[in-house]
Order: C-alpha cells, then sequence, then structure tokens
C-alpha cells in the first residue's frame, strides 16, 4: 500500500506533466520530494507550483513531525515570516496520532507567489522535529 503522501505526490507529478504535454510513464517508485516539486518533467526549468498554483492564494502546506515542543505554533511563525504577515493570522489546524508521538499540522500559507512557497517548505524543513511536508 502507499502512503497517502506518496500518492499525493504521484497524483501531482502526473498533473502537472499532463499541463505540460509532458505526460509519459516513468518506472519510479518514488520520487524525492525536492525532485517531484521543484521542476516539470518538460525540461524546460519551470517549477511545479509556478503552473499549477494561481497567485496569490492560501495554500495548505501539510506537515508531519514529531509532537515535541509546540511544533504548530512554531511551523505558523515560520510560515508568517516567511510570508510576511503577523503569525497570529496564520489559520492551522492540528491532529496527533493515537500514540501522542506525532503531530500533523494543516497551514493555511498566505503566499503571494510560487519563490514564497518554496521558501515555506524550505525554512519548514530545517526544523529538526519535521519529518513530512507536502
Amino acid at each position: 500500500r502507499q502512503s497517502m503522501a506518496t500518492m499525493f505526490m504521484t497524483m501531482l507529478m502526473i498533473f502537472a506533466a499532463s499541463l505540460t504535454g509532458a505526460f509519459r510513464h516513468v518506472h519510479h517508485h518514488r520520487l524525492p520530494f525536492r525532485r517531484s516539486l521543484s521542476y516539470t518533467n518538460d525540461g524546460s526549468g519551470e517549477r511545479a507550483f509556478e503552473l499549477l498554483v494561481k497567485y496569490p492564494c492560501d495554500f495548505d502546506i501539510k506537515v508531519v513531525g514529531l509532537n515535541k515542543g509546540n511544533l504548530a505554533k512554531d511551523m505558523a511563525l515560520i510560515v508568517g515570516e516567511v510570508c510576511k504577515v503577523d503569525h497570529d493570522s496564520i489559520l492551522y489546524s492540528t491532529r496527533e496520532t493515537a500514540s501522542g508521538k506525532y503531530k500533523s499540522i494543516t497551514i493555511k500559507a498566505p503566499v503571494s507567489n510560487a519563490d514564497m512557497l518554496y521558501k515555506c517548505y524550505e525554512v519548514i524543513g530545517e526544523d529538526s522535529r519535521v519529518k513530512f511536508k507536502f
């Protein structure tokens, strides 16, 4: 069984490739996150979020990390700094695993362009508690 993140990334890549006319069957089981979101498959050098997202928007960023400290508030602070808005205005929701070891967070990032969205993912990924982001 594929994880939700893997299925989401596969669907995102197929959708991006179909928009650029570059769809071709790829036999990779998993694409690395950075490569799969960074560029389209058509060799144009365009990044996927430049093609797939209409800006400005409130983009849902999903984060899964260790439930240590105040992970959700810290992620909202990061997004607020990158998006140049007050972190208290960042909307997010959380869920904990049954064991309480992990927390998933959905953050509404008010991004105005693709560079800002990529920067959010980059800075979020620098937190050692973060295990997945999509």
